[in-house]
């Protein structure tokens, strides 16, 4: 069986643009990822806010699952802190403050946390309604 040296030639051409795509394509990534992580930092305020408001919502996931699952036992703010802390002691202290606030959490003494029993969850507009109809196609 005879290969044709044409054919061999060109489709080695075809490798090698398709290499030096993949090299370029790699290299505006790497960039897209500087500038990611760039844009997350201190000097860019919208940067700021948006990985301020993307680590809140994990961390208060984070938290409540967390006291939820340990319910009945207390927990110091330091332990809660080195469980789902990310290393800013300031966000996990507001995250707490918020969930007290909205009645998730309680505060039993001075730095001492636990999640509220279902009986003292507060009771939403819509809980014992059945859920909506699913739509039939």
């Amino acid at each position: 069986m005879a290969v044709d040296p044409n054919l061999v030639i060109a489709k080695a051409n075809e490798l090698k643009e398709a290499q030096e795509r993949v090299a370029v394509l790699e290299a505006e990534l790497k960039l897209l990822i500087i500038d990611g992580v760039n844009s997350k930092q201190k000097d860019s305020p919208l940067g700021d806010i948006f990985s301020d408001f993307q680590d809140a919502v994990t961390l208060t996931d984070k938290i409540v699952e967390l006291l939820e699952r340990n319910s009945g036992r207390p927990f110091h703010f330091k332990e809660i802190f080195r469980t789902v802390g990310d290393g800013n002691e300031a966000s996990v202290r507001t995250t707490i403050a918020k969930l007290i606030n909205d009645g998730r959490i309680r505060r039993l003494e001075w730095g001492k946390y636990q999640a509220l029993t279902k009986e003292e969850k507060p009771k939403t507009v819509a809980s014992g309604l059945p859920p909506p109809p699913r739509p039939s196609f």
